[in-house]
């Protein structure tokens, strides 16, 4: 008997419309390779221009939100996780009250609509590179570390409130914007690891670690 591929057990509101970066992001998703989609020129894989990246580098908020929380998916997703690289999320990615049994890397991507992962739960995270909207992430919680790294960028609040990460939050030569308000805003967080903020760390707005317990 053949083993269901991720792309045969897409909902059929997913199906319609599918488009070519999805389609690579199942295939390489089953296989634990990375879904790279960037072009290989700077020039072209900067995130804050990706408003000019087509259907070839364009996956939906939603599709992302199955493909990470689908419990029949999850058993035919590689251990290694979803690995994305190069790619514009087209809408708000709410993943509130999720649970993710893999770990979940959107790197050099365009994620504008934000992300929201309050009461979330995952194995790791890893947006370096990448550029955000407004991150929620209260009482998220991780089993391994949280990173927003070499070059990430996020326009609006990080909220971290109350976050448990499993190992370190690793912030090295990222920027976070939000020049009228709080930049980040971590109060209570608890982390097994480090914190790190240095290496071209920026804050445009306020910084709180008010109450977070930080383990290395």
């Amino acid at each position: 008997m053949t083993e269901p591929t991720l792309k045969s057990l897409l909902p059929a509101g997913l199906k319609k419309g599918l488009t070519p970066a999805e389609k690579t992001v199942l295939e390489r998703t089953q296989k634990g390779e990375w879904a790279d989609l960037r072009s290989g020129k700077a020039e072209d894989d900067k995130p804050e221009d990706a408003g000019k990246w087509g259907p070839d580098r364009t996956v939906r908020a939603e599709f992302l939100y199955w493909l990470c929380t689908d419990l029949e998916a999850s058993k035919h997703i590689h251990a290694k996780g979803v690995r994305v690289a190069g790619t514009k999320i087209a809408g708000a990615l709410d993943l509130e009250d999720a649970v993710l049994s893999h770990p979940l890397a959107l790197v050099g991507c365009a994620l504008a609509d934000g992300i929201t992962l309050v009461d979330a739960r995952t194995r790791s995270l890893n947006l370096s590179g990448s550029r955000t909207g407004r991150i929620s992430a209260d009482r998220l919680k991780t089993a391994a570390g949280v990173f927003l790294t070499n070059g990430f960028r996020a326009e609006g609040e990080v909220r971290l409130l109350g976050a448990d990460i499993g190992g370190q939050l690793g912030c090295t030569g990222a920027t976070f914007s939000n020049p009228t308000g709080k930049a980040l805003n971590a109060d209570r967080l608890k982390t097994a690891g480090g914190v790190f903020l240095s290496d071209g760390f920026r804050a445009e707005g306020e910084v709180r670690l008010l109450g977070a317990d930080i383990g290395g």
